[in-house]
Formats: C-alpha cells, sequence, structure tokens
C-alpha cells in the first residue's frame, strides 16, 4: 500500500532550489562572458606586444617585425561558445603566412624568371646622353626557406594566462557566491 505525502519547502529554499538547477548554466554563462573580455585583451597584447616593432627579432622572441602590418591587422578573436559542458574559443589570423611565423617550417620557392640589372649604359636622346639601366632575365632556379617558429600567438597567450586564470577564477568565485539578496 503507497502513501502519497506532500511536502511543502519554504519560499527561501524554493528559491535555492531553482538557483542550483540554474547553476550549471549560470557557471558557463559567466565563465564565457569572462574568457571572452579577457581573449579581446590577449589580441590586443599581441597585436602591441608581438606583432610590432622592427625587426628583425631572434626567433627566440617570439617577435615579428611589421612591414606591411597586414598580419597585425589580421588577428581576430572568434566568441566563446557554449556546447554541453565545454566551452571554446579561439584567436587567429586568415593571413596564409600567419602559420609558417607560429610554427615554422619550410617554404619552397618555385621556380621563376627575373629582370637581373647587368650594366649601366648612356644613350644619345635629343642633346645629351641620359643613363638608362638595362637588364637581361635571368631564370632563378627553386630554392627552400627554412623559417624558425617564432609562435607569436602563442607567446602572446602564455604573457596573458596569469590574467586570464586570474579572472577565470574570480567569475567561478562569483559564480557560486552570488551578491547578498539575489538567492532570497
Amino acid at each position: 500500500m503507497a502513501v502519497d505525502l506532500q511536502i511543502t519547502l519554504s519560499p527561501k529554499a524554493q528559491a535555492l532550489l531553482a538557483n542550483a538547477q540554474q547553476f550549471p548554466m549560470n557557471l558557463l554563462k559567466a565563465v564565457r562572458t569572462t574568457l571572452n573580455y579577457e581573449l579581446g585583451l590577449a589580441v590586443g597584447h599581441i597585436q602591441k606586444d608581438r606583432l610590432t616593432g622592427k625587426g628583425p627579432f631572434p626567433a627566440a622572441d617570439g617577435r615579428l617585425g611589421v612591414r606591411t602590418n597586414r598580419l597585425r591587422q589580421s588577428v581576430w578573436q572568434a566568441p566563446a561558445q557554449i556546447a554541453g559542458n565545454v566551452i571554446t574559443a579561439s584567436i587567429g589570423s586568415n593571413v596564409k603566412y600567419a602559420a609558417i611565423h607560429e610554427y615554422g617550417g619550410a617554404f619552397q620557392v618555385k621556380a621563376h624568371k627575373r629582370r637581373i640589372i647587368a650594366f649601366d649604359r648612356y644613350e644619345r636622346r635629343g642633346r645629351g646622353l641620359v643613363k638608362t639601366q638595362s637588364g637581361i632575365r635571368g631564370a632563378i632556379k627553386s630554392y627552400t626557406i627554412n623559417f624558425p617558429a617564432r609562435a607569436p600567438f602563442r607567446r602572446g597567450l602564455e604573457d596573458r594566462l596569469p590574467r586570464i586564470g586570474q579572472a577565470l577564477s574570480t567569475a567561478v568565485v562569483q559564480a557560486f557566491n552570488p551578491p547578498a539578496g539575489a538567492a532570497s
């Protein structure tokens, strides 16, 4: 024989229970918000401190000098996404040569032709002589350039890791300890 009993919780207990059910999503949202903010700061740090300056810099330094500003302007941050209990975020660049600077490797230059300035000569034009350049088309054989891994993105993130960890820790603690009066 089954007996149905109904227990009524106090309003404060019901509110705490409702907060406990919403807690995992609130925690993930707090971490996502903090991660978006901190990665935005990391992108700025990479642009300012890792992709700026007059090079050449040693490979161990992890910095690249500016030539055209294209790589520095192309650094982007994708907003953090929540998928289940996992948060993913990324930063990167769509410039083709960013990967070779980040990870290093060999780059093959194809054989090509180039105008080689062979000598200077003077031609008679009008009443005087004019110095002209003449050249011949020379064949350049294919060759390989070896790039060391400078890793400006990884090193820029490593520079910011202590601050990112501190900010995420603060977000988690605040999610566990909401401001007074929020759960009543």
